[in-house]
């Protein structure tokens, strides 16, 4: 009887490539010589290059490469093998594609199952792009880095933190506050303890990925409550829950003065929104730093297990509860103009960037 040994799967993201390379090196033991056939499956440019390379889609990349690795695996590809995922690629996309496509495999089939989910974080990016400490050239904003950055750290079962060397003890707790925040779940470790982090395969089980995309931080923050006090992270969190949805054009006045404020108190934001003017649209609201945005979703708005108005959680420092709820409150539709319904609405001056919304046949 032919011995099946199954695949062991590392997804590794950072905004470092170099940093990430280093990782996936260490986790598998090759050398500089065969890392890019044997530790980065995905490719990337150096640190210092302006521009990585950009999947077009990352679900679409990750559909590649499952299929480029699943074909490896019938060919007799076992073991632990790290992807190292292009700096641009969407971690929680890619997780979900390959997890879904791994837990589909038959029982006579070599199983592949997903390790670990791994973000390499350089302290220095998240103080640069989390806390908006950075010089920008106004000529050239950056709408992108803020967001993947924020989203490579909520979808990971280990955290590894680099660039921490020098850094005051309370600048550090404060930078490591915030990552408990946005990652309930992952395990949080020095550089130098990276390799001894990793959980170990004897524990690995199908559906880890998808279980993880159910767990992020923010989505646990609305489940469960304050699931970690001020007190032990130094960063508070605020839930904001009201079944009436937003009045675009008070929205839009209220984001530009909050997100345009000094010094900032919101570090990041995320959650789910309804807009009084696009009714049959769902908003992924998100803010990383000074980056704001509100997109379609494609969940129907009239599902029953979507939220009637707003689903919101704002991580920050020292945050006013009272004083953030009750400026959104104030962005809220009043009893008279819900009464005018959707014809009412409909006129509502919407300054929100507009949303291409999927066509549905």
């Amino acid at each position: 009887m032919r011995t099946v040994r199954p695949l062991h799967l590392t997804l590794l993201s950072s905004l470092r490539p170099r940093a990430a390379g280093d990782l996936a090196r260490a986790f598998t033991g090759a050398s500089v010589d065969v890392a890019d056939s044997v530790a980065e499956i995905g490719s990337d440019l150096p640190d210092e290059s302006p521009v990585a390379d950009i999947p077009a889609d990352s679900a679409a990349f990750a559909a590649d490469l499952i299929d480029d690795l699943l074909s490896q695996v019938d060919h007799g590809l076992s073991g632990d093998i790290v992807v190292h995922l292009p700096s641009r690629a969407d971690p929680l996309e890619v997780g979900l594609v390959v997890g879904a496509v791994c837990d589909a495999r038959e029982p006579d089939e070599a199983p592949v199952l997903v390790r670990d989910i791994v973000t390499v974080v350089s302290l220095l990016d998240v103080r640069a792009w989390l806390f908006a400490e950075r010089d920008e050239d106004p000529a050239r904003p950056d709408y992108d880095t803020a967001e993947r950055l924020a989203a490579q750290i909520e979808y990971a079962t280990l955290l590894v933190v680099t660039d921490t060397g020098g850094v005051s003890p309370s600048l550090l707790n404060e930078t490591l506050g915030l990552l408990r925040r946005l990652n309930v779940v992952a395990r949080i470790v020095p550089v130098e303890r990276a390799t001894q982090a990793r959980r170990p395969a004897a524990a690995v089980v199908p559906g880890a990925a998808a279980l993880l995309a159910q767990n992020l931080g923010w989505q646990r923050e609305l489940s469960d409550g304050n699931l970690l006090g001020r007190a032990s992270t130094g960063i508070d969190a605020v839930v904001f829950r009201e079944p009436l949805p937003f009045h675009p054009g008070r929205l839009a006045e209220a984001v530009a003065a909050e997100f345009g404020q000094q010094p900032r108190s919101i570090l990041r934001s995320r959650g789910l929104a309804r807009l009084a003017s696009r009714p049959f649209a769902v908003g992924s609201w998100a803010s990383a730093g000074d980056v704001f945005s509100l997109d379609p979703t494609s969940i129907d708005s009239w599902d029953s297990d979507v939220p009637l108005g707003q689903e919101l959680v704002f991580y920050g420092r020292d945050l006013d509860a009272a004083a953030l709820t009750d400026e959104l409150g104030r962005c809220l539709l009043t009893p008279d103009e819900l009464l005018g319904g959707p014809m009412l609405w409909a006129r509502f001056d919407d300054p929100l960037p507009a949303w291409e919304l999927p066509h549905r046949h």
